[in-house]
């Protein structure tokens, strides 16, 4: 986890006397552009990856350690975040991003007029993937269009076949029609073909 914090002071601009409406003017373009006003102040900052690059659509949280008050904000397609006009006091961040472990950082403080920077630098997360290989065998010939396959002796008397006639057994393939010579040898209702 590696970040870097530097202060930023805004200069105190003296307002020559003048009308009322001048100095209204004055305060009220002040405040936005600065961030802070004379009695708040400021964090921002910029996200970056371990190689420097910066990291858009990250999410940040920040925690007010006195008045547990959160404030959310999204990284720009820059990598920069901004929090503007802040309470002086200590404050957590929280940064997260698909694809990028959490970041914390603790003991940020915030003092009046002062636009706190914070660099901060995501370590890629650790991902595990699950490949798994199931082996079986081919049921399909791909390279021969032949029908047939092999009987061993066990299924041949295994079979209720009723004259142990093998042609019969050649019928017992998929796809095959055989003729039966005999109708009255496969019992009623048998499927037999006239020849």
């Amino acid at each position: 986890m590696n970040f870097r914090l530097r202060r930023v002071f805004s200069p105190r601009r003296r307002i020559f006397r003048g009308g009322l409406a001048v100095n209204t003017v004055i305060a009220l373009l002040a405040s936005p552009l600065s961030g802070q006003t004379t009695a708040t102040g400021a964090l921002a900052g910029e996200l970056l990856d371990p190689t420097g690059a910066v990291i858009p659509g990250a999410t940040l949280h920040l925690l007010n350690r006195s008045t547990s008050r959160t404030l959310t904000a999204m990284s720009s397609d820059s990598g920069r975040f901004s929090f503007l006009l802040l309470p002086p006091g200590s404050y957590e961040l929280q940064v997260s991003k698909i694809d990028f472990e959490a970041l914390e950082l603790f003991g940020l403080e915030v003092y009046v007029t002062e636009t706190l920077e914070v660099e901060a630098r995501m370590r890629l997360a650790t991902q595990f993937q699950n490949t798994q290989v199931v082996s079986g065998p081919l049921m399909v010939q791909t390279d021969n269009s032949a029908l047939g396959r092999v009987v061993n002796e066990s299924t041949i008397t295994g079979l209720p076949l009723v004259t142990r006639n093998f042609a019969q057994i050649a019928g017992l393939s998929p796809g095959v029609a055989v003729g039966v010579y005999n109708a009255g040898e496969l019992g009623l209702g048998g499927t037999a073909l006239s020849q």
